[in-house]
């Protein structure tokens, strides 16, 4: 008898170790948050897929990683150049998501423009795969934005991106995000924002609440030193500090290149420098 028990109870262990885990919604993540979770869903989703790599399935790694979030499931997605349009006439997820669809170039920055920051859960489609053309455009391209905060993007890809290995965090302003695949891929054909409904968040108490953030003031100068635009408004500019200020708005690695400071700058003319 005890025999029996034992192996039932080792047959039921086999069967839930095997049940593919879900992560939560992204809202009101914290930057480290999503960047652990976009390693951790680039893991799960290698192995939800039984591959090895997605470099050249673009498609496959967005539509498994929407599954892998619980954000949405579906056989196919398409081709990277068919993924908005696979989603044009859905308006809402059998897990609660509405899905928002914003069409054309400016999609991000629409986007943005309409539903503030933090944003969460977007998927982008574009006209080319890499190295095609317009009159050949090949299969496009697709991916899966997990946070846009504080005017970074966070994502990861299906292949090598720059010095970053498939599945790895990618960070860069909206601006750079936006210009980053404008020559490889063309301009976007459109965004889908996944996101749940405002009053279900607002009455769900195990969301956990958005960290308090506070920015700098506003700079309305027209010098292109970060120094003296810290130091105009108030605050203090001195390298450390400055490399306070860059982690604690997704710069990482700082060194003091005038693209970092440059970045930061832009930020604090747009009143969204965040303080360390």
């Amino acid at each position: 008898m005890k025999k029996r028990i034992i192996s039932t109870l080792l047959l039921v262990i086999l069967v839930f170790s095997l049940i593919p885990t879900v992560y939560a919604s992204a809202s009101n993540k914290t930057t480290s948050e999503i960047r652990k979770q976009i390693t951790d869903t680039y893991s799960k989703a290698l192995k939800a897929s039984g591959r090895k790599t997605f470099n050249g399935y673009c498609a496959v790694y967005v539509r498994t990683q929407l599954s892998v979030l619980g954000i949405y499931s579906a056989n196919s997605i398409g081709n990277g150049n068919k993924v908005y349009n696979h989603f044009k006439n859905i308006n809402s997820t059998s897990s609660g998501y509405n899905v928002i669809k914003e069409p054309g170039a400016n999609a991000i920055n629409n986007l943005i423009s309409k539903h503030g920051q933090p944003l969460y859960n977007i998927v982008v489609s574009y006209p080319r795969q890499a190295g095609a053309t317009a009159a050949k455009p090949g299969a496009g391209h697709t991916l899966f934005i997990h946070a846009i905060i504080n005017d970074t993007v966070y994502w990861s890809e299906s292949s090598s991106f720059g010095k970053v290995a498939e599945g790895g965090v990618l960070t860069r302003s909206v601006k750079e995000f936006n210009s980053s695949y404008k020559k490889s891929n063309g301009d976007p054909l459109g965004a889908i924002y996944f996101t749940k409904d405002s009053e279900a968040e607002k009455n769900n108490t195990n969301t956990p609440k958005a960290e308090q953030v506070n920015y700098f003031p506003k700079y309305s100068g027209s010098t292109v030193s970060i120094v003296t635009a810290l130091q105009s408004v108030g605050a203090g500019s001195s390298y450390d500090y400055r490399a306070k200020i860059a982690a604690a708005n997704g710069i990482s690695g700082y060194s003091g290149t005038a693209a970092q400071n440059t970045r930061m700058l832009n930020l604090l003319k747009a009143g969204t420098l965040v303080k360390p």
